[in-house]
């Protein structure tokens, strides 16, 4: 949550005070227009709107998410927490300003986008553009902050969550490809190319966030920042305590002291009784032999 809103609330600020696209290097003009060139850059109200309730809609799902227990009670460790979170939406803020500067910038010749062969864009599939990027970025920070020092790929989403991003990601698509909302909100649907490319331009930079986000607790770790390191190990520790108490090894384990226990207890007494009946066997077959040998010896006599 803290990564999204930092996302949103950065690019937004960063493009009103820097972003002004009628002046160079964007150059837009009236007649392109079609209508007077903003003196900055923001979305439209109608698409932010989407992206809080979709992009809220996922959030809310991770309380379904799949976690593993932690061995030791659970804290907020909030240096951390807003230390990672901020690294992460202001990595999102990056590739959001650097698309909207290719975008602005490809009705211009030698442009990027004119490179790579996209073509030229409207201003209002600009904004669509960027209404996608955001809303993508957003889903796909998700992914990487619910995994603390690791891989977004180390644990496995959720059904639900992983259901709500999907939908949310598909219907966002769906969207900047057929925008509904009409002139009024300024913005035009993208070409399927155009769309391609913001999917790819998402996901590379999700894998640059999710791999400096890792590097980010490498570091966070090595200097013990706010106790990261020590809380870590203390948890390593009373896992390695707990091993063999849980599950079905911890079952076996249990099983198998618990017969120890029982031989210990039963043996050492029958081993006792056994030497008992054994000594009461062999007193008993001198005692009847002893009589017997006597009367013959008497008999003989």
């Amino acid at each position: 949550r803290v990564a999204c809103t930092i996302q949103l609330l950065a690019f937004f600020f960063l493009t009103i005070l820097s972003v002004h696209p009628k002046e160079a290097p964007y150059n837009w003009t009236e007649e392109q227009l079609g209508e007077p060139v903003p003196n900055y850059f923001v979305l439209p109200v109608i698409s932010l709107v989407i992206i809080t309730i979709l992009n809220d809609g996922t959030i809310i799902s991770i309380a379904y998410d799949y976690v593993e227990p932690s061995p030791i009670p659970e804290r907020w460790n909030l240096p951390i927490v807003f230390s990672v979170a901020t690294w992460l939406g202001l990595v999102a803020v990056m590739s959001s300003v650097m698309l909207l500067h290719m975008g602005l910038n490809s009705h211009n010749k030698g442009s990027t986008f004119e490179e790579w062969g996209m073509g030229e864009m409207t201003y209002g599939q600009v904004y669509t553009m960027m209404y996608l990027k955001v809303s993508l970025s957003d889903f796909l920070t998700v992914f990487s902050a619910r995994v603390a020092n690791g891989f977004a790929t180390d644990r496995k989403p959720g059904t639900a969550l992983l259901s709500a991003a999907v939908f949310a990601t598909i219907i966002s698509t769906i969207l900047s490809l057929n925008w509904p909302f009409g002139p009024a909100t300024k913005m035009e649907s993208l070409t399927t190319g155009q769309a391609v490319f913001t999917w790819a331009y998402c996901i590379a930079w999700f894998l640059i966030q999710d791999l400096s986000k890792v590097g980010l607790y490498k570091l966070l770790l090595n200097f013990d920042v706010a106790g990261l390191r020590t809380e870590l190990e203390l948890k390593e520790k009373r896992a390695l305590e707990m091993k063999g108490q849980t599950g079905v090894e911890g079952r076996v384990n249990q099983l198998e002291e618990a017969l120890k226990e029982v031989k210990v207890e039963r043996i050492e007494p029958l081993e006792r009784e056994v030497r008992a009946l054994r000594e009461s066997t062999v007193d008993n077959g001198s005692a009847r032999l002893m009589p017997s040998g006597s009367g013959s010896s008497s008999s003989m006599i």
